[in-house]
């Protein structure tokens, strides 16, 4: 066979193999985001903040969120030019493109960095699998955290050298900062960090040089000082510290091309200011005062941090695994490396198998043991030059950013331990592409693989690529495992969730309160916020301070709106979660506020449906 005929093969074989990918790729994500439905219902809660945001109410004044303006911003715009519905369907819909686009774009980052296909591939897998708890909360704005960090990467990988890069990256600081305060601020401090370690004034030489990163090992314990009781905290706080102290200090060890200067940090400071800026008087045009703005972006995030306290998940050998690192750390770095020696490369083979292949589908398990290890990342890579505009630049802001983003673990861990430890997907598979390169220059390993002639070697990556796809449709997927548990619930069949399945009981209880609803009230309103229910019955809320946990988020002047509302409406019910209000009662005195006093004194029990109770007005029958 001709080389010509053999390349067209090749080549049309790979185009159906990449189908066939993307085509399980969509499958495995469609069967996960579209069965299930959470008790505590975040999706129905962004919804209807959503609802209001659209219908006109400024944001934080009338419609009660703790999150940022750019999320909504950012909705109004895709759903104005698409023309989206506000929908369950549609919102699951949407999940699945951004969990999709969010791995895609960190695999073409990673791909490109290191010019390899098929490590652009692992990452895409890999993310498609960490990535899954996101479609437990559809139309959360961690979707689209999770797409700007991975198009952050993208960015440093594409761009640098080129004009407004910093500028570009400072947007998107912004953007991040106006979604999720906690995203955007760690975002700020490893990009900044990442530039002192590339800078070459006077600041960056000497002692001097290690003030920013001994700093920055403050934080966690800064920012958990009211839970450091508690050993959970604690320990957190010394794995993220002593994380922060390492990779900061190998990022200035391991980058000797100092060619960056203030500009640089200017720039970005510039596109930081200028975007948030714009935001800013964007949201004020909108109707929002600026004590609300600030309210919602400061006040609401840290009062979460107040009233929640869930320890992160910590494992007994995770501080030991940590003091091995930082050895391991300050014995490379004394000696004075021309190459890095082979223990080194051995060290990034150990950590990228077990991100890749043993704790692909565990995010605990990477937060507590790959974690520590970030900085092998930072090792100069065979692949590129450790050069500013190349490698070493990519690799700095890549680790740092990794560790930072830990912190979004605190103060409430579930979902967020897959979106914290995101950007690990990139560092263990750069690792174990070096490792890979490493020894496969090695004059022991060509010494014992003997070379295959050009018409087989065509071969082997089309092989790689379907060895890949069958681990990770069997494996990591577990394609046929989703669909058989997708096919096993039952149709919610309500209005806009066609498509949602749930448990046979679930959809029954929900079909028989959202068809009471419809027909006996004009307005109601959910403790604890189910607000689901609205879209499926058809009937708004008194107003829109709904949020899932509204016992503890909303304050008395917000919950006596409520209760006003309701007294104005004329056939108005509440409908109270017996189990759903009794796990708010962990976090505060549920009794105390206005809406619970309200239902206590003014209404009474008219309808029962399982352990929900509705209530309406003694006045209002």
């Amino acid at each position: 066979m001709s080389n010509t005929r053999l390349s067209a093969r090749v080549h049309l074989t790979n185009a159906c193999t990449i189908l066939l990918f993307l085509v399980v790729s969509i499958a495995y994500a469609y069967y996960v985001a579209f069965s299930g439905f959470e008790s505590y219902d975040d999706e129905g809660y962004l919804m209807i903040s959503l609802k209001g945001f659209l219908s006109g109410h400024p944001l934080y004044d009338e419609v009660f969120s703790q999150y940022g303006p750019f999320y909504y911003f950012y909705h109004w715009i895709i759903r104005s030019l698409v023309a989206i519905p506000l929908t369950h369907d549609a919102t699951r819909m949407l999940c699945l493109v951004h969990w999709l686009a969010a791995a895609a774009i960190l695999a073409m980052a990673t791909g490109l960095f290191l010019r390899s296909k098929f490590f652009g591939w692992v990452v895409f897998v890999q993310a498609l699998v960490h990535l899954r708890k996101m479609a437990n909360e559809p139309g959360h704005p961690q979707e689209v955290t999770a797409f700007l960090l991975a198009l952050g990467v993208l960015v440093t990988v594409v761009l640098p050298g080129r004009a407004r890069f910093f500028a570009w990256l400072g947007t998107l600081a912004a953007a991040l900062a106006f979604t999720k305060v906690n995203v955007g601020g760690f975002y700020c401090l490893a990009l900044a960090l990442a530039i002192r370690c590339h800078s070459g004034d006077s600041w960056a030489r000497g002692w001097r040089s290690r003030l920013p990163v001994l700093a920055g090992c403050a934080v966690p314990f800064l920012l958990m000082r009211q839970h450091l009781a508690e050993a959970g905290f604690r320990d957190f706080c010394w794995l993220v510290s002593v994380t922060l102290l390492v990779t900061g200090l190998a990022a200035q060890v391991w980058s000797p091309d100092r060619r960056l200067g203030m500009r640089c940090g200017v720039e970005s400071g510039l596109g930081f200011t200028v975007s948030a800026m714009a935001i800013v008087v964007v949201v004020l045009l909108q109707g929002t005062s600026g004590k609300a703005l600030f309210d919602g972006l400061i006040t609401a995030p840290s009062k979460l941090a107040q009233a929640f306290r869930f320890p992160p998940p910590m494992f007994p050998m995770a501080l030991l695994n940590l003091v091995v690192s930082a050895a391991v750390f300050a014995f490379a770095a004394s000696r004075k490396m021309v190459e890095p020696p082979a223990f080194l490369r051995a060290l990034q083979g150990v950590y990228g198998i077990c991100g890749a292949v043993l704790f692909v589908s565990y995010s605990p398990l990477q937060l507590n043991y790959l974690l520590p290890w970030l900085w092998l990342v930072l090792v100069p890579g065979p692949a590129l030059p450790n050069g500013s505009g190349g490698g070493g630049f990519v690799r700095a802001f890549l680790c740092l950013a990794a560790a930072w983003q830990a912190l979004q673990v605190y103060p409430v861990p579930g979902t967020q331990v897959s979106m914290a430890t995101f950007l690990l997907v990139a560092t263990y598979s750069i690792c174990l592409h070096d490792a890979g390169k490493a020894l496969a220059a090695s004059a022991g390993f060509r010494k014992w693989v003997p070379s295959l002639p050009s018409n087989k070697l065509a071969w082997a990556p089309l092989l790689a690529h379907v060895g890949l796809l069958f681990i990770a449709t069997q494996y990591w997927f577990k394609l046929p495992q989703w669909r058989a548990f997708h096919e096993s619930l039952e149709a919610l069949d309500l209005p806009g969730a066609r498509r949602l399945r749930v448990e046979p009981g679930m959809a029954r209880f929900f079909r028989e309160i959202s068809q009471y609803l419809a027909s006996h009230c004009d307005t109601f309103f959910s403790c604890p916020g189910v607000n689901s229910i609205h879209f499926w019955s058809g009937k708004m809320p008194p107003n829109y301070l709904n949020t899932t946990g509204w016992p503890v988020l909303l304050d008395d002047p917000q919950q006596r709106q409520i209760v006003d509302s309701l007294r104005k409406a004329k056939q108005p019910l509440i409908l109270f979660f017996e189990k759903g209000m009794e796990g708010w009662g962990r976090f505060t005195d549920v009794e105390r506020g206005p809406v619970i006093r309200f239902l206590r004194q003014e209404c009474r029990e008219v309808a029962r449906f399982s352990d929900c109770r509705i209530y309406a007005p003694a006045a209002k029958p």
